[in-house]
């Protein structure tokens, strides 16, 4: 096998690692990948008439469908971090109603006790 065919065999067992970091939510691994994907495209680039069409198609289809993980699991994040801020104006908000079916608004005081020993 020639060395760019183990360097996109390479890329495609990165993609697949990082496909499945991002299915599970661990994105703690993430980084790391992104520079060794990096250093192996960095690589291809010095063999550019050597790839196959055939295995570049592969390996883009690969990192297209990790695309939209990414922006799935960045929307997730965002959606979630939008709930937990209307969680926590909850806790220091009252919305009403008026007679005239309007929306009202009171802010209600946090209460902090003092603990004593």
């Amino acid at each position: 096998m020639r060395e760019i065919d183990h360097l996109l065999t390479d890329v495609e067992g990165v993609l697949e690692t990082e496909r499945n970091l991002l299915r599970n939510g661990t994105f703690d691994g993430l980084p790391q990948l992104a520079l060794r994907k990096e250093q192996l495209i960095e690589r291809i680039a010095d063999h550019p008439d050597a790839a196959t069409v055939a295995l570049l198609e592969r390996v883009m289809s690969k990192a297209q469908a990790n695309l939209a993980l990414f922006v799935a699991a960045q929307n997730g994040l965002r959606t979630a971090q939008e709930r937990l801020d209307q969680i926590r104006n909850l806790a220091s908000t009252l919305q009403t109603y008026d007679n005239t079916g309007r929306t009202r608004a009171f802010s209600t005081p946090i209460v902090r006790h003092e603990r004593r020993a």
